[in-house]
This record gives structure tokens, sequence and C-alpha cells, in this order.
């Protein structure tokens, strides 16, 4: 395979690459590289991880394959890893006792092959799958920098497949609150029902773990990742909710929230900078 004069083999080493610095940023421990036919075993981030464990991951030790190929057969590499995962097991080393494993691809993976993957112990993510999780190391890492050195910011869940990061900055009268929600099932469209029942579950966030202005008005910045589809509806019931909503005495600035999704074109949301910070960094 060759592409615009790169050679197969270099540009699945970049892949390669590239997929195991972002496994480590997902907080994953390495326990294996390059043994056995495959290219990690590691473990899950630890609870008290700064970002919690991607819901469509294995609860527990994990293999990872990484596979960049146009024509990659996604049913024979998860049948490839299964074996690779058993003969792992049978050995009885430390390395042993994966749990599950993981299939990176550079294609798009359809639904029905995900859901007879994950039937088999073996999550698949793809294209959007990574740029989401890219996206989601980004914008925490951007949320934490200040003018010294980053701060902790901790991941916390909505529930199962929601989670939510919070950064608060003291001005003088008023606290800004910026909120970014990670919606992580990859075929669960955000459609009305499902942001209305999101944003209550935020509003309950917001009104437990957020203390009262220090004395001020709060003033908040949402934005919503989405790994699936956004519905028709959904931006304009998004738009009326952060224009009209209070939530005691804080209130939302709408130039400053935004919906993105991953779909269609992993990579738009990275585009939209212009309008919307992207990732956001302290004013």
């Amino acid at each position: 395979m060759s592409l615009d004069g790169e050679k197969g083999p270099r540009i699945g080493e970049f892949f390669r690459k590239s997929c195991v610095e972002l496994v480590q940023e997902l907080g994953y421990d390495e326990q294996l590289g390059r043994k056995f036919g495959l290219d990690l075993i590691s473990d899950p981030p630890s609870p008290s991880f700064h970002l919690k464990r991607f819901p469509l991951s294995p609860q527990g030790r994990t293999a990872f394959e990484f596979t960049a190929e146009v024509g990659v057969n996604v049913s024979d590499e998860v049948r490839s890893l299964l074996k690779k995962i058993k003969k792992v097991n049978s050995m009885k080393a430390s390395y042993s006792g994966i749990k599950g494993g993981v299939l990176i691809t550079d294609v798009p993976i359809s639904e029905n092959l995900t859901e007879k993957s994950l039937d088999q112990g073996i999550h698949t993510w793809d294209t959007r799958t990574l740029a989401f999780l890219a996206s989601r190391v980004a914008l925490v890492r951007g949320l934490s920098q200040t003018e010294t050195e980053p701060i902790d910011i901790q991941e916390e869940r909505l529930d199962y497949w929601h989670s939510v990061v919070t950064r608060l900055f003291p001005y003088d009268g008023y606290l800004d609150g910026r909120i970014v929600v990670f919606c992580q099932h990859p075929f669960v469209d955000l459609d009305p029902p499902g942001l209305t029942v999101l944003l209550r579950k935020l509003e309950k966030h917001i009104e437990k773990n957020i203390p009262g202005g220090l004395g001020g008005q709060m003033i908040f910045s949402l934005q919503i990742h989405s790994l699936a589809e956004i519905t028709e509806g959904v931006p304009k019931k998004f738009v009326k909710y952060t224009d009209s909503k209070k939530i005691g005495r804080g209130r939302f600035e709408t130039d400053r929230c935004g919906l993105f999704s991953y779909a269609r074109a992993p990579w738009a949301p990275f585009l939209r900078s212009g309008s919307i910070t992207f990732p956001w960094h302290p004013s």
C-alpha cells in the first residue's frame, strides 16, 4: 500500500505510535507492548485518574490491536485478536488476565459490526471514536491550564454514557464556570427528548457541586460533545435553553455555548474554533 509516496509500513507505524499516545493519555497503564502479535496490553485508568474509563471499553486488563488498512476486514481482525488473547491468558504470566480487547482502526465501522464484535468481548474504535477521544483529552487539558502549571480537573459521570468536566474561574464579583459534557454512546443520537433528560442531570450536578457564586453572579459556558448524531431540533432547543435558563444565581452565556458531533465529519469540531474557543483556555 502506498499513499503520496509513503510506504504502508511507515504509515502503519505512525498510526501505531499515535494510538499508543492516545491510550496513554486516556490513563491506561502499559503492561506489555508489541509481544505475541498484540500492540499493547494495558490496565484501564485507576479510579484516581482525572479521566473516567471510556464506556466502550473492557472493564479490566485490555489487549489493544491497531490496524491501519483501507481494506480491513473487521470480522477477521476480531477473530485474530480473540485467538491472541486466549493464547496470552493461557500462559498464566504477570501480563495475563486479559478481560477483553479493543480493535482500533482508521476506517469507519458500522453499528452491526460493532455489536457483533462486542458480543465476542471485543470493542471497536474507529475514526470518529478516535477523534472524539482525542478531543476529550485536548479539552480537559485546555481546561486544566493556568499561568503557572496545570491543575487537576476531574471528569465526573452523569450516568454510564454521559460525563462532565468543569473548571471555575473566580473573578471580581462573579464566578465563570466552564462546562463540557461528553455524550459517549456511539449509536444513540442526541435528540430533543434526550437533550432534555441530559440537561436535567446537568442541572442537578451544577446545583450539587458548584458553589453559590462566591457572593456574586455565576456565568456558565457550556459545550456538549456527542459521539453520535445530533438530530434536527436539538440546536434550536439548546439555544433556547442556554438563552433563558437560570440555575440559582447563574446563567449561561449563549455565544460561548455550542454543540459538537463526531458522527459524520469527526474533524468538524476542530474547525469551529473561530467562533467558540476549542479547547478552552483561561481568559
